[in-house]
Formats: C-alpha cells, structure tokens, sequence
C-alpha cells in the first residue's frame, strides 16, 4: 500500500473475518503492517467468541461464509450490548442483487468488493473508525 490511505493507524483492534485461509493471513499482514492489531476468524461463530472475549474497535468481515456470515454476525453483535456500537465493513464477491439481500438494511455503504484494493481498504477503515469515534463523542 502506499500514498495517503497508509498513514494514522494508531493500534486500533481490527477483527478481520475470512473463510479463505490465504486471504485472511494476508489481510492480517497487510493492516498489521499498518500498524493496527490485528485478530482474524475463519466464520462469524469464530468472529462472535473472539469479540466477546475482546471488543474490536471495527469488525472487516466477509458475507458469505459457513456456520454464520458477516450479516449474521452484525445481527449478533447488535443484540449484544457490549457489541452493538463496533462499526462493520463487508467483503463480497456478490454479485449486487444477491448482496444486497445478504447485507443489513443500511449497511450497503460499508461494502468493499473482491478482489480488494488495499489502498481502499485502508481508507475505508480510516473513515469507518473516525466516523465511530465521532459518534462515541456525541
């Protein structure tokens, strides 16, 4: 990654969901070299445990997966006070009618399409975790 999306990680907690064992290694390793700290799960079940145990500052997660997807997981983290205010972004390779039907309703800002571009991704994480913040000040 380069240019300005790279810069202003401050060691925020990401949780990175990911069925494809190859990809989920290399987004850790891409946004730990960001400079956040980085957790990945290979389904929304693995996801849940993890962000139960340690509340993420952003969860980056995949739609479809098995035993529970992202839009399953962001419906278990709303129903789960401690969860319910950590900000999501989606990976699809969906094609935009099916995706659509497998995001939460106004959650269609805060996708981000296969095969990803890392400069977006860092941008998008950036505002999506400014965003939060602001509203937590509120």
């Amino acid at each position: 990654m380069s240019g300005p999306a790279v810069a202003a990680a401050q060691g925020e907690r990401l949780l990175v969901v990911e069925d494809e064992a190859e990809l989920l290694t290399y987004l850790i390793e891409e946004l730990e070299d960001l400079g956040y700290r980085v957790q990945g799960a290979k389904d929304g079940v693995q996801a849940l445990a993890l962000a139960q145990a340690e509340c993420p500052d952003l969860v980056l997660t995949d739609i479809m997966m098995p035993r529970m997807g992202g839009a399953d997981l962001f419906f278990a983290c709303q129903r789960t006070p401690a969860l319910a205010q950590v900000p999501f972004l989606f990976l699809t390779a969906l094609s935009s009618a099916q995706m659509l039907r497998a995001l939460p309703p106004g959650e269609t800002p805060h996708i981000l399409k296969k095969p990803i571009d890392y400069d977006d991704l860092a941008r998008a994480i950036r505002w999506r975790l400014a965003r939060a913040g602001s509203r937590s000040q509120a």
